[in-house]
């Protein structure tokens, strides 16, 4: 499905420098063990019972979790293991044929860190599982999401298609960096869609120290779910906060006075290290996509699945027709 793989396939070259005509690194196994490795923490999180270890060291779920566990930490490994053996090679003028430098991939900065002695190999694979696990369906999800926003509202499609004129034109080459500067407006479908639907509906943190409110302390310690879902529609957002308008981003003073109340990313040193690739990659995406089809859909019979992710289960289908 194009959502999935061009995201994966992003996340696979830029995180961990591997081309798109190599092997995926999340294959069919890896995928299904993510989703039971999820399944099995929204499982506990929503019995109570299962939150005493020595209750949920006994369950079934709780021997799905590490089967999939021991999945992902093997292709986790499977991937450094790979990486150290291109690390030789300098990634040089001299080794590309256009004769322009290449980046270097997330990966080969991790372990530059842990070659120079200042994280350990642990540290390594974690930022791997990290990467991996958040980069699989999350900014594809959104892509979902938003190509049946665009497709159940016209105007706001055009409006996109046009200001993807302004840029392009006719031509069909690729998008630039500079060009993702001037698409305002598909910047504003972006953050949108992730305020109205955020791909991860519920956050859990621990405060580490007292917070005070008027009525109440929560104690340093104290576990907190933070609803996103409820964040990006609160009524700080205005008596519209349930409808999708773009526009609204448009104007900076229209919006809430707290960055707080855009957390789709999560927000603070948790925030997703990943935010300003994702809305880049979601950019493009729509740039390549909206200039060659026309997107029909609707929201109306919408059903979504509030699990670790929002997902659409039914409705919502998205046509496609060429310009």
């Amino acid at each position: 499905m194009l959502t999935t793989a061009i995201p994966e396939g992003v996340v696979r070259e830029t995180a961990f420098g591997i081309p798109p005509n190599e092997e995926s690194v999340a294959d069919k196994e890896y995928a299904t063990a993510v989703g039971q490795m999820l399944g099995a923490v929204m499982t506990r999180a929503s019995h109570v019972w299962m939150h005493f270890d020595r209750l949920y060291n006994l369950t079934r779920t709780k021997r799905v979790q590490d089967a999939a566990v021991k999945i992902l930490k093997r292709t986790s490994l499977n991937v450094i293991e790979k990486r150290k053996a291109t690390m030789k090679e300098k990634f040089t003028g001299d080794n590309n044929n256009s004769g322009t430098r290449r980046f270097k991939a997330f990966l080969d900065l991790l372990l530059e860190l842990n070659n120079d002695g200042k994280i350990t190999e642990q540290d390594v694979r974690e930022e791997v599982d990290t990467m991996i696990v958040a980069g699989h369906d999350t900014t594809s999800h959104t892509l979902l999401m938003m190509f049946i926003l665009l497709g159940a509202y016209p105007a706001v499609q055009e409006r996109v298609y046009q200001e993807l004129q302004e840029v392009f034109g006719d031509s069909q080459r690729y998008v630039t960096k500079e060009d993702l500067t001037k698409l305002v407006y598909t910047e504003a479908v972006v953050k949108e869609t992730c305020r109205l639907y955020p791909v991860i509906p519920m956050l859990a943190r621990e405060a580490d120290t007292d917070i005070h409110f008027e009525n109440f302390t929560i104690p340093a310690g104290t576990g907190i779910l933070l609803c996103l879902y409820g964040i990006g529609r609160n009524p700080c957002w205005g008596p519209d906060a349930d409808a999708f308008r773009p526009e609204r981003w448009l104007d900076p003073a229209s919006l809430p006075a707290s960055p707080a109340a855009f957390a789709a990313f999560s927000l603070g040193r948790r925030g997703c290290m990943g935010k300003a690739q994702a809305l880049m990659q979601m950019k493009t995406t729509v740039a390549h996509v909206i200039r060659k089809f026309k997107v029909t859909a609707s929201d109306k019979n919408l059903n979504l699945k509030f699990d670790f992710m929002i997902k659409p289960t039914s409705g919502g289908q998205i046509k496609l027709e060429l310009r």
